[in-house]
Parts: C-alpha cells; sequence; structure tokens
C-alpha cells in the first residue's frame, strides 16, 4: 500500500473538472439527464491518503473538508490552502444543504447541492450556514496489488465459498 503525506490542498492541487455534467431529475425518471452542474464531483485517487478527506465541499471563500463520518476535520482557504486552524466548523456534522427560491424550499442531503448553503452541526453546536457551495467533491480511494499474499487470501476465500455451497463448512 502507497502512502503520500503531501498536504491535503494546495494552490492548484485540485483542478476543476472538465467537460459538461449531466443531473438525473427523479420527479421524471425517465426523461434524459440534463446538462447543468453535477451535484457531485468524484475524484478518484490511486494511492492511499493518510488524512485524505471523504468529501469537500466548497464556497467562495472557503474549503471545508470531512471525514467518512461527515465531520469537518480541516477548513481551509481555496485560494492559498492555508489552514483556517480555529474555524467554528471544525468537529461539526454535515447535515446537508438548503436552498430557498421563490418562496420555496429545496433540501439535499447527506451534501449540500451545488448552489445551496450547507448546514452543520453538532450535538452541543448550534446549526451553522454557510454561503452557497459551489463545489462538493467525493474522493474516491481506489487500492490495488499483484501481491501473492493477496493472490492466496483470494484463493482461500473462494474454496471456502465453494465448501460452503456443497454444505461441507
Amino acid at each position: 500500500m502507497t502512502t503520500s503525506t503531501e498536504a491535503p490542498l494546495t494552490s492548484g492541487y485540485y483542478p476543476r473538472s472538465e467537460g459538461r455534467h449531466s443531473t438525473y431529475d427523479s420527479a421524471r425518471p425517465n426523461a434524459p439527464c440534463t446538462n447543468e452542474a453535477a451535484p457531485l464531483e468524484v475524484r478518484v485517487l490511486h494511492e492511499a491518503r493518510e488524512g485524505c478527506p471523504t468529501y469537500e465541499i466548497w464556497t467562495a471563500r472557503t474549503v471545508y473538508e470531512f471525514d467518512r463520518e461527515l465531520r469537518c476535520t480541516a477548513v481551509r482557504d481555496p485560494n492559498t490552502g492555508k489552514a483556517k486552524e480555529h474555524h467554528e466548523c471544525l468537529g461539526a456534522r454535515m447535515i446537508g444543504g438548503r436552498r430557498f427560491q421563490n418562496q420555496h424550499l429545496d433540501v439535499s442531503f447527506p451534501t449540500p447541492a451545488i448552489g445551496h448553503n450547507a448546514i452543520l452541526g453538532g450535538d452541543d453546536q448550534p446549526l451553522i450556514v454557510t454561503t452557497p457551495v459551489t463545489r462538493v467533491i467525493m474522493n474516491l480511494q481506489r487500492l490495488s496489488s499483484q501481491s501473492k499474499a493477496l493472490d492466496a487470501t483470494h484463493s482461500n476465500s473462494r474454496a471456502k465459498a465453494a465448501r460452503h455451497s456443497d454444505g461441507r463448512t
């Protein structure tokens, strides 16, 4: 397993995704996707990065980083990558997002949608509402190996599964 200790955010480290994005309209499941801003970008990382956030929520002036339990682990300036060490959102849990438009409330969860205000909170914290979200990124970490130890483990698992399906457990 390869690990990287580089800083999770530096200026220019996270390029914007290029190309067109599509969204799914759940109210019209058979309708074609529309070319609007994608509600979620997926960044595939082909190496393990210790401390790499699972989600990143971007606003015009702030990047919020969340672990897999949706707890805010870091808050950074999007232009410099500099940490905001005493930010009120640190430790808060991401609840989702909301947007008021034309006397209509639009809610999204577990992450806010583009244009929504992210909502964070905690057991002993009041709700925190951010400025409108400009990006939502999920960091998907993928690992692969051709190790003989993994091949042996896989072979043993297949043998156990075969014995179990034959009733020979």
